[in-house]
């Protein structure tokens, strides 16, 4: 990442949050990302300049998925995402007529419905019970 700062009165010098920032920064992150404000003076007169910087992370999504269910299993598919800004998630199924049908959130405590979204954090988690025929279908987060 690399903000140059050119004024009148030459080179500035970067701020973020009260510190000296210098530049380039080799490998930004989310945590670089706020309000820097550029400083310029000679002993007749000063400039400040301020710029918003956003450092977008990529997105990640790591799926985990029972090896096996059978009829008398129920299983846990566990959907975890990251990024900077937060990726905004959707789960849904494509039952056995390749017809697409969501999947609410699950709304009980403590949970114990299956074939439903929770949600913890980054992670989102649908139990399915394969003993329930509706459970039937692909799961795509």
């Amino acid at each position: 990442l690399t903000i140059t700062c050119k004024t009148s009165l030459g080179e500035g010098n970067w701020m973020k949050n009260g510190e000296s920032v210098s530049f380039p920064i080799a490998s930004p992150a989310s945590s670089d990302s706020g309000y820097y404000q550029c400083y310029a003076s000679n002993t007749d007169t000063w400039v400040m300049v301020s710029t918003q910087v956003e450092v977008t992370e990529a997105m990640t999504l790591d799926l985990s998925v029972p090896e096996e269910l059978d009829s008398a299993t129920t299983g846990t598919i566990t959907c975890s995402v990251s990024g900077y800004p937060t990726p905004s998630v959707t789960l849904y199924k494509t039952n056995v007529n390749n017809e697409n049908e969501n999947i609410d959130e699950c709304y009980d405590s403590p949970a114990t419905s299956t074939n439903c979204i929770r949600n913890s954090g980054n992670n989102y988690y649908i139990t399915v019970d394969n003993n329930d025929l509706d459970s039937t279908g692909t799961y795509t987060c």
